[in-house]
């Protein structure tokens, strides 16, 4: 009865992934290839992986607990793959009871893109995809979509009197500081003021608060953002602050608890997709029109 439970678990799920893969292929058909690549740069950026070694693999991988990472990940990396699709496998770490324990890991084989990171330092990277306005949105999308926070607040100010008022924030996290230095600058040269902080645990934060510089920054960056446990509170914000939907202190209030409820059954399916998986001793296979499930060591040939 179990098996049987866990084949149903998993088909359920994988026709979400496949109904959200649909619809961001839907969201960056139209995008030209630099534009791919910049967005793609920047998701590396902020917690991509890959290996520059004499074993002749050219894998890029990203490791996450967070089903929209993965997503986001494996929409973009499909357009770029060598082969074709991106291979997705579960594996457990640490305490087995612990919720944080699975973790889900996609990768792709791209001569092209492993070629670059491996020739140049992130910083000139940067600097390629910088040098247009679109390729830096691309580039800072894709930062956003992995490091990246949209914050909606709504606090209560009681003097003169009281009174709600929204105090947003963008957010990207990364431990490189020279990188967000240069994405400062370059933000700067578009008349988009934000500063670069310490973050806690040795890291840095690029932070834009003034809502008139969130709104500029979100109309060139959020067309590109595709994760899809962000790009609602982005296209949300804009809203507000280009004013076409009301300022309501209790509709937000009330969105972003949906939202938060949505994003923990997000965790909830990434972890029980990741322990199907496991169990059941399968990798998938995403391509463009499908998904597949091999056997986890199965050399898989689609090209």
């Amino acid at each position: 009865m179990d098996i049987i439970v866990g084949y149903v678990i998993m088909s359920e799920y994988l026709n979400f992934i496949e109904s959200v893969l649909k619809n961001l292929h839907k969201v960056t058909s139209s995008w030209e290839n630099e534009v791919i690549r910049a967005w793609f740069h920047g998701f590396v950026a902020g917690d991509g992986s890959y290996t520059c070694s004499h074993t002749g693999r050219r894998d890029i991988h990203v490791e996450t607990t967070h089903l929209g990472t993965l997503l986001c990940f494996t929409a973009i990396g499909i357009r770029l793959a060598d082969t074709g699709y991106v291979r997705i496998y579960a594996y457990p770490r640490g305490n087995p009871k612990s919720f944080t324990t699975w973790k889900l890991r996609a990768y792709i084989q791209s001569h092209k893109e492993h070629e670059l990171l491996c020739k140049k330092d992130i910083h000139e990277i940067f600097e390629d995809f910088s040098k247009r306005p679109d390729l830096l949105a691309a580039y800072t999308a894709g930062l956003m979509d992995n490091d990246g926070t949209v914050v909606l607040s709504v606090k209560k100010r009681f003097r003169p009197k009281p009174r709600f008022y929204l105090e947003p924030e963008v957010i990207i996290v990364n431990k490189d500081k020279k990188l967000l230095d240069l994405l400062y600058s370059r933000w700067i040269e578009l008349n988009i003021h934000g500063n670069v902080q310490h973050h806690p645990g040795n890291l840095f934060r690029y932070r834009i608060s003034a809502k008139s510089e969130i709104c500029k920054f979100l109309v060139h960056v959020s067309k590109y953002m595709v994760n899809i446990e962000r790009i609602g509170k982005a296209t949300l914000l804009k809203a507000i602050l280009q004013e076409k939907i009301h300022y309501d202190p209790v509709m937000i209030k009330t969105i972003v608890k949906r939202h938060l409820s949505y994003i923990s059954r997000l965790k909830v399916i990434a972890r029980q997709l990741a322990i199907e998986m496991y169990n059941q001793g399968i990798s998938l296979i995403v391509t463009e029109n499908e998904i597949k499930t091999v056997p986890r060591g199965e050399v898989y040939l689609y090209r």
